[in-house]
């Protein structure tokens, strides 16, 4: 699971990158908003409830409380991610897929970061005004919580800490 807002972000910069049919435009909300980033996170993203589901705690529960604990891993997209907790990462998710958790060796035993699309749809990057994206937070903190509850619920994590991640990441874009 990755941060929501980002998630959403991502959905909205790929319809741009894939020329996808949309609504309006083709590229969906950012080709026909003169690539306003907040605005169509608040009113046209997966957080605003118009593109796929609003959140991750209603589906997350209902798998949780279905499937058994050794069918479902949960991971957090930032802890892939961050060089400090992605090899930690990367060896549960061998663990549980029943690989070796030392295979692959050399240059391809951890990822590398490569973004193919940044500087090419929006150079100048995606500024956004601060009360913007304080209400975008505002908009998935609710859920975020819950997500983190039924990770520590079900014993896959540290509610703390798993919050931690996303607000991290919120403090940085708020920077």
């Amino acid at each position: 699971l990755r941060d929501p807002i980002s998630r959403a972000a991502s959905m909205l910069i790929h319809l741009v990158d894939k020329s996808v049919p949309l609504r309006s435009a083709v590229g969906g909300c950012l080709t026909y908003k003169d690539m306003d980033l907040g605005y169509c996170l608040l009113n046209d993203s997966q957080i605003s409830g118009q593109r796929g589901p609003m959140n991750y705690s209603l589906p997350l529960e209902s798998w949780l409380s279905m499937f058994p604990s050794d069918q479902i891993h949960i991971t957090q997209y930032e802890s892939l991610i961050d060089e400090s907790t992605q090899k930690k990462e990367l060896e549960r998710i061998k663990n549980f897929i029943g690989i070796d958790p030392n295979l692959p060796e050399g240059e391809y035993s951890s990822l590398s970061l490569r973004n193919s699309r940044k500087g090419s749809i929006n150079p100048d990057g995606w500024p956004m005004k601060r009360d913007v994206y304080q209400h975008a937070i505002d908009t998935v903190l609710a859920d975020c919580e819950k997500v983190a509850n039924l990770v520590e619920k079900f014993g896959y994590g540290s509610k703390k800490e798993w919050m931690a991640r996303w607000e991290k990441v919120w403090d940085e874009n708020m920077k």
